[in-house]
């Protein structure tokens, strides 16, 4: 894999190409371009795999009703395997139209209205959909570590599961926003604790791909007892840029937990699969596509690490080193106490200068900021220069 060479220098301007990123962004000062660093996909052009499957499906002009390819399956099973060593049976993947929707049809079908569903604070927004199913959300919360790692709390997640009377907890393994990856360890805990009190674990792994430096993935469908327990989620949207691709799937294991999803999904006739999603994602599992992949790592620890250190070098600012995920999650709020700076001018300096990050409130922590580093390195660089200069001053 090592001959092929991929572009991940060229920041390419995407403004009028349908990017959220770019076309919906204001406040931006005259003279300074945008560089997009709020909503969690990547400024690289996607893998030239991805294009070139799917370009060969448009050269043939009909685009009727189908059935999945065999392909599709080889290369979700092909790529779990290469990346992370377990190998997925065809019978327990499942189309679904996105990780969010399918995480619902969960909902649906494990829980009944007005129950809770458990999950970690700080949190993916997206989880809200845990509300707006008509259930709602308790929490537990990460605690970070003497050495500023974030870490789960065993105890607290069992005592809310007792006192709340949980049946389903959502997990987010590489974990957005905070960017950890748990460790094996961890994850064993978490399902003896979730197989002794009859709870199923809905696992977000949408971020698995995306792992920093020499930190390893964990499938919680590889920890001894989650396989009857557990629906697992996956998308090429994260690590390939795919989001404007609807597609997804849910690996199910267990036969009766599998029978439940799909009745339950199969009554809104949603989770039909595009023709360019099967493609996309057959191009994007391949041989090159994992090339591509493994350079992007590469780029990606690099920015880490640049941004981690340009903002942990202000006094005051604590953030956790990410893990996985191309995301960081500073805390900025005894820097802004010290500064008499407020929470939403500091925001505000960062987008007028063209740096668009994103207030971390919403993510379930006072006083925070959500970045995605995943543009080109000068580009970041370029960025944290701007902060430097117009954000983290008095």
């Amino acid at each position: 894999m090592d001959s092929y060479s991929f572009d991940f220098t060229t920041f390419f301007d995407r403004r009028g190409q349908d990017a959220d990123s770019v076309d919906h962004v204001s406040g931006v000062l005259e003279g300074y371009d945008i560089i997009p660093m709020w909503i969690a996909d990547m400024s690289f052009e996607t893998a030239p795999s991805v294009i070139e499957a799917v370009r060969s499906r448009l050269d043939k002009p009909h685009f009727g009703y189908f059935s999945p390819r065999a392909e599709w399956y080889d290369a979700i099973i092909g790529w779990h395997k290469a990346r992370n060593g377990i190998e997925y049976d065809k019978s327990s993947i499942c189309y679904v139209n996105s990780v969010l929707g399918g995480m619902v049809t969960c909902y649906d079908a494990f829980t009944r209205p007005g129950e809770p569903v458990l999950t970690h604070n700080p949190r993916y927004t997206g989880y809200a959909t845990i509300d707006g199913s008509g259930r709602h959300t308790v929490y537990t919360d990460l605690i970070r570590d003497e050495n500023g790692v974030w870490r789960m709390d065993f105890e607290d997640i069992e005592s809310q599961i007792k006192k709340q009377h949980i049946r389903v907890f959502a997990l987010c393994s590489a974990h957005n926003p905070t960017g950890r990856v748990w460790e094996k360890g961890e994850l064993e805990q978490l399902v003896d604790i979730c197989r002794r009190n009859g709870v199923i674990i809905v696992c977000d792994e949408i971020w698995s791909d995306i792992i920093i430096g020499n930190n390893k993935h964990t499938p919680i469908l590889s920890v001894k007892g989650a396989e009857d327990i557990t629906v697992a989620f996956y998308s090429t949207t994260k690590t390939f840029s795919l989001a404007g691709v609807k597609g997804a799937y849910a690996v199910i294991p267990d036969p009766d937990l599998r029978s439940r999803f799909l009745s339950t999904a199969g009554r809104t006739m949603l989770n039909q699969m595009s023709i360019f999603y099967m493609y996309s994602t057959i191009g994007a599992y391949s041989q090159s596509g994992q090339a591509w992949t493994d350079q992007l790592l590469k780029v990606l620890t690099e920015n880490i690490g640049i941004a981690y250190d340009r903002l942990t070098a202000h006094e005051g600012i604590v953030c956790s080193k990410p893990q996985g995920t191309y995301l960081l999650y500073p805390q900025t709020s005894e820097w802004e106490k010290r500064h008499g700076v407020s929470h939403e001018e500091l925001v505000r300096r960062g987008i007028e200068r063209g740096v668009i990050w994103i207030d971390g409130d919403g993510f379930g922590t006072k006083g925070t900021l959500r970045l995605n580093v995943a543009v080109p390195t000068h580009k970041l660089i370029e960025a944290m220069d701007r902060l430097d200069e117009f954000a983290f001053i008095e």
